[in-house]
């Protein structure tokens, strides 16, 4: 997705990482617990430029990315859910970012339950199970769907 949020449609949690890391991120099925729901990400938000794990552009160093998790607070029992990962450069270098399903996992657990049953996570059925380098510019964000 390209243009920038006003993410008043979901829930959203912050967090720092920089590659490589596993990178797991929770959110309740129910969507109940911290973040900051309703936050928009700002202008500047683009759809992440794939570059080759062998481009001459730096890897972000570790505490570089600030990542956002971004989705609908609900969704009903024929939807299919979809989630924004949000990547914000916070240095003055434009550096590669792997987000693929090894570094960044997303898992989505069932909140009110004891055990926090995981309902789905993005490290089970990854479409491409390989590296996901993307170009973040400086001081830019740039979006991954999961």
């Amino acid at each position: 997705s390209s243009g920038g949020s006003d993410g008043g449609e979901g829930d959203t949690g912050t967090g720092s990482g920089g590659a490589p890391s596993d990178g797991t991120s929770t959110a309740g099925a129910d969507t109940a617990g911290s973040g900051t729901g309703g936050s928009g990400t700002g202008g500047g938000s683009t759809a992440g430029r794939q570059v080759p794990a062998g481009s001459p552009l730096p890897e972000c160093k570790p505490g570089a990315l600030e990542l956002t998790l971004r989705t609908k607070v609900s969704y009903g029992p024929d939807d299919r859910p979809a989630f924004d990962i949000i990547a914000r450069n916070t240095s003055s270098v434009t550096c590669k970012a792997d987000l693929g399903p090894k570094n960044v996992v997303l898992t989505v657990t069932e909140a009110s339950a004891e055990n926090d049953d995981v309902i789905w996570s993005s490290k089970d059925c990854p479409a491409n199970p390989g590296p996901l380098f993307l170009q973040v510019p400086a001081g830019a964000t740039v979006v991954h769907k999961v």
